[in-house]
């Protein structure tokens, strides 16, 4: 069994889908008091933990726990917030991994397989990991320009969310561009609606060349079912570099 611990229902979707097609259970906690509970109850394969977590349990305090009661369950950490001061924090804390946010399906795939390679088959799985990729009926404006082979390699670096009405996902858009491919999304800065995007439209691209700012945080709200794309900077920086 695997335990999941995120308090965004988006990540929680995202995680699983990543893991699609494995023989093994995904257990999944909101919250550090709901973890440390099931780590009370279950022995973990492995454990995927959000750094950031709300009320007074956060990642760091699972991490101890875990490994105070099941020492040999390897865990990945993830959050959009990683200095080298924080991860040197948790790999004393006893992670094993960290991978930024946003990221791809086929990214926490790879990491995964590098930790349990030896414990579960993998032969299944190599088509699951490639279900992050996408086929959009209409191309994002920020992009449309592009040769029909560049754009689909720059979308295939992004990582794909599909959200239902009222869903919410943060982004920092100083170090990414989000893009809606279908749908519409209510922008909200400091608890401020600040307007909509709709599809083919993004926002981060007006930071493009600015410092990243990993407090920089925008809040995503999903109007209807909604189609979005989250790319980072540096990847898409490539593509004006080549």
């Amino acid at each position: 069994m695997i335990l999941v611990v995120d308090d965004e229902p988006i990540y929680q979707k995202l995680i699983s889908k990543s893991l699609k097609g494995i023989s093994c259970q995904i257990d999944i906690a909101g919250d550090g008091y709901v973890a440390m509970e099931k780590i009370k109850q279950n022995k973990y394969l492995l454990a995927i933990i959000d750094l950031v977590l709300p009320g007074a349990v956060n990642g760091m305090d699972i991490i101890r726990k875990l490994k105070k009661e099941n020492p040999e369950t390897p865990i990945i950490v993830c959050s959009g917030y990683g200095s080298s001061s924080i991860q040197t924090r948790i790999e004393k804390a006893g992670a094993d991994d960290f991978i930024f946010k946003p990221f791809t399906p086929e990214k926490m795939f790879d990491k995964v397989r590098q930790l349990l390679n030896d414990k579960i088959d993998f032969e299944k799985q190599e088509q699951a990991a490639d279900e992050g990729k996408i086929e959009p009926e209409s191309i994002p404006q920020i992009i449309e320009n592009f040769p029909d082979n560049k754009i689909n390699e720059i979308l295939n670096l992004g990582t794909t969310f599909d959200l239902n009405a009222s869903d919410k996902l943060s982004i920092n858009y100083t170090d990414s561009i989000t893009t809606v491919l279908s749908g519409t999304v209510e922008c909200v800065y400091n608890d401020k609606p600040i307007g909509e995007l709709r599809a083919r439209e993004s926002i981060g691209q007006e930071s493009l060349m600015k410092k990243i700012d990993k407090e920089k945080q925008i809040e995503l709200i999903a109007k209807s079912d909604v189609q979005l794309i989250v790319l980072l900077k540096v990847e898409f920086l490539k593509y004006f570099c080549t």
